[in-house]
């Protein structure tokens, strides 16, 4: 794994944590609204599906939060890049001491 795509992944980590909540707000108040649209329309709508639905997407929404929140918050303080010390693999991303020629995890050959 590239240190792109693990800053990639953390940025969207970042990204997600607090919009996820928003997401979840807006899903916890989608049937309190269309209850007030049908009662000014006179439709005809099973609100209690309609909670159903937003109940299960509200808590969707929270547990992808929390998970991104998570792996923000263990991967805020580490450094993408390796230290000048390790070898870092360009095929699984796994750190090798700097006198390994391959790859402790994957045993592929390590860059000069």
């Amino acid at each position: 794994m590239s240190a792109d795509w693990s800053e990639a992944k953390t940025a969207i980590a970042r990204l997600v944590a607090p919009l996820g909540i928003w997401m979840a707000a807006g899903w916890a108040s989608y049937p309190y609204a269309m209850d007030f649209i049908v009662s000014r329309t006179g439709d005809e709508v099973d609100i209690g599906e309609i909670r159903s639905f937003s109940i299960a997407a509200a808590a969707a929404c929270v547990t992808a939060s929390v998970i991104a929140g998570a792996y923000w918050a263990m991967t805020k303080g580490k450094d993408a890049h390796p230290s000048p010390a390790q070898k870092r693999c360009p095929f699984c991303d796994e750190e090798n001491p700097p006198a390994a020629e391959t790859c402790a995890l994957c045993d592929r050959p390590l860059a000069r």
